[in-house]
């Protein structure tokens, strides 16, 4: 078990602050305001017109473990990632443009499905 060091929590506050600032700047919206946010999770609000259940089996099929199945977060149409295990900052990078291709992907599904 990896002790929890005042340099890894550092980190971990670091990375959560610019992945909600990128998230931010790509047009997502995030549940709690900056001044309330806890740098070890960080809880998406997808689009009204996104599904956050098929947003998050879209990121689980590209390599992302996510929160998305417990009831109070599929009412609230909510994804929840952790930052707990101190990812590093390209792991980051690499699941900020995978949400944004999925992302994409599902709105593209969505327009061509008929009405």
């Amino acid at each position: 078990v990896r002790q929890v060091a005042p340099e890894r929590l550092h980190r971990i506050d670091e990375s959560a602050q610019w992945l909600r600032s990128a998230l931010r700047d790509h047009g997502f919206a995030l549940f709690a305001p900056e001044a309330a946010a806890c740098a070890a999770g960080i809880t998406l609000c997808p689009e009204k017109t996104a599904d956050a259940a098929r947003l998050g089996e879209e990121l689980e099929r590209r390599g992302f473990l996510l929160n998305f199945r417990s009831s109070h977060l599929h009412r609230r149409n909510l994804i929840q990632l952790s930052l707990l295990g101190d990812p590093p900052r390209a792991d980051l990078e690499r699941f900020l443009h995978a949400l944004r291709e999925a992302r994409g992907a599902l709105a593209r599904t969505a327009e061509s499905r008929p009405t």
